[in-house]
């Protein structure tokens, strides 16, 4: 468990060092069996030892050992209890993927750097009501979630996240390091179009074509990308 509360403590410092976040803003997490070890809220990271990092009980959303865990908690419990592959979750502000979705748009695809990671648009979830923000705010926020990827028939291990409307950014992964390396490529991702669209404001879209091509060969059953 040592490691795992290291390697937890690790990967939410690596969200100020890889400029992906400011101040105490944003929140990683680690599954470890039936457990999500994730940040403390507000906590700073400068101050705190692996010992503080929350360790939670993911099914009975108990606290096992450690400070008080993230208000994001529900979001990452609601990610690990629908997709047992998914062992690690970034949530950032990200600068450029944040602006989107404030927005309220999904990411639109005009290049092929996109198309190597989404079948489509990165997707945003939909926007929550008065209700819904004043009752369960964070549990309504991890419903939209599942809700997108089951009405996007997508496993959500076959693109690196999504973007939560007017608020921020999810990625995902296997590891940490897979979570940490998608959430700066959506990062990128979003810059990229955010320039495309200043320096073009009549582009279009990636052609289906070309985008299908560059998305399936590396995730589709017969891609040749990499090294096997």
């Amino acid at each position: 468990m040592k490691q795992q509360l290291i390697r937890s403590l690790k990967l939410n410092k690596e969200l100020i060092t890889s400029g992906l976040q400011i101040n105490e803003f944003g929140n990683g997490s680690i599954r470890y069996k039936n457990l999500c070890l994730i940040k403390p809220t507000g906590a700073n990271l400068n101050l705190i030892k692996y010992s503080d990092i929350s360790v939670i009980d993911i099914i009975k959303k108990k606290i096992i050992s450690g400070k008080k865990p993230s208000v994001d908690l529900d979001i990452h419990l609601a990610i690990y209890k629908n997709y047992k592959d998914i062992h690690s979750i970034v949530h950032t502000h990200s600068l450029y993927a944040t602006s989107w979705a404030q927005s309220g748009r999904p990411i639109p695809c005009y290049g092929t750097t996109h198309a190597d990671y989404y079948p489509n648009d990165i997707p945003i979830t939909k926007l929550l009501n008065k209700k819904n923000i004043q009752k369960n705010y964070e549990e309504e926020i991890a419903k939209s979630v599942v809700n997108k990827l089951k009405n996007l028939k997508i496993n959500p291990l076959n693109i690196p996240g999504m973007l939560i409307s007017n608020h921020g950014v999810l990625a995902w992964g296997k590891s940490s390091k897979e979570a940490m390396k998608n959430a700066i490529a959506i990062e990128f991702i979003a810059q990229l179009a955010f320039n495309s669209e200043m320096i073009n404001n009549k582009i279009k879209k990636l052609q289906t074509t070309l985008h299908k091509k560059h998305y399936y060969r590396k995730h589709g059953p017969k891609s040749y990308y990499g090294q096997k």
